[in-house]
């Protein structure tokens, strides 16, 4: 009989349910005590529920076991959206995180993403345009 599994975490910054991270992703790794974060964060994050993007900064992760983070974790997965802004010849690449059930159709996030109209400011220092067409959507593994 195994103990419970340790994770980390951060509240969705619009409906603060617990976004569980991968153990290994871009976003970083799990150290043996911490939670080692690569040079992206702060992180964009789309709120499904409030269809709304804000920043979720790095002191924000903090270590659980999964029984203590709820049963929705389980069924959830994170997901990575990525696209280059398409403001005439801007083509600055950004990265915005959500969550969605381990099943979700990548559209149906692309389509939530795209449905709140995202004003998301660019390194080219103006409102990020995106395309669906030039919009990638990928799960990030859990394990």
């Amino acid at each position: 009989m195994s103990g419970p599994n340790l994770t980390y975490h951060f509240p969705c910054p619009g409906c603060g349910e617990s976004v569980a991270l991968p153990p290994y992703s871009r976003l970083g790794w799990a150290g043996s005590s911490q939670f080692l974060h690569t040079a992206i964060w702060p992180i964009l994050f789309l709120c499904p529920r409030y269809s709304f993007i804000r920043e979720v900064p790095k002191s924000a992760v903090r270590l659980a076991t999964e029984l203590s983070i709820g049963q929705t974790y389980s069924m959830n997965s994170l997901w990575g959206i990525e696209g280059d802004c398409c403001l005439e010849n801007c083509c600055k690449r950004h990265s915005i995180y959500s969550y969605g059930l381990k099943d979700s159709d990548p559209n149906s996030i692309l389509h939530t993403f795209m449905s709140i109209n995202p004003h998301i400011p660019c390194l080219g220092g103006h409102t990020a345009k995106f395309r669906r067409e030039h919009l990638v959507v990928n799960r990030l593994t859990m394990s």
